[in-house]
């Protein structure tokens, strides 16, 4: 297995678990709804039918799909993967809108993990801008291709921010120094 198809399944991982928490991993952003064409005089308003209520359009950020909602559906987190092909390293960041939705998944993060063969090599707290994070370190190897990948992972109350990033184990260095370049230079 290559070097992407190792990194693209622990990507997976990463996604896993955010649905396990009950989200749908979609980078998407709000986009206004176009503005109403140029229309005769309205009769005054009547009471609508669930089906004439207005519904939320978005957008993926990359231009693939539009999609509209009904109604009264409210976005509760967003999911945005980078790779940087110099290091051989996959960024996630993860932010969600539920306070309980995040905990749950900071939770039981170390334990999915274990599950699916992963060995924890720390889980601690870590100081993220002045918040206190939690820091999971976990190492697995790819039973087909035996490549051991590293993920550096911090989940940062308050904001409900989760920080991913995974690479080879031999890239240790590389994958440290952008797991600290990123928490320097994240705001909240």
């Amino acid at each position: 297995m290559s070097i992407r198809k190792a990194l693209s399944a622990l990507a997976v991982v990463s996604m896993v678990s955010v649905s396990l928490a009950g989200l749908t991993p979609v980078v998407a952003q709000s986009q206004p709804p176009p503005p109403p064409a140029p229309q005769a005089p309205q009769p005054p308003l009547q009471p609508q039918s669930p089906q004439q209520q207005t519904r939320s359009t978005f957008g993926d950020v990359f231009g693939r799909f539009r999609v509209s909602f009904p109604s009264g559906a409210t976005p509760i987190g967003a999911t945005y993967n980078f790779t940087i092909p110099a290091s051989k390293t996959q960024v996630g960041i993860t932010a969600m809108i539920q306070d309980q939705m995040f905990q749950t998944t900071m939770q039981n993060f170390p334990n999915m993990m274990q599950q699916m063969g992963a060995k924890i090599e720390s889980n601690n707290r870590r100081d993220v801008r002045g918040r206190q994070g939690q820091f999971v370190a976990t190492t697995m190897q790819d039973p087909q291709s035996e490549m051991v990948l590293r993920s550096l992972n911090v989940f940062v109350p308050g904001p409900n921010v989760w920080v991913q990033v995974t690479g080879p184990a031999q890239n240790m260095p590389q994958l440290d120094a952008t797991l600290q370049m990123l928490l320097k230079t994240i705001q909240f």
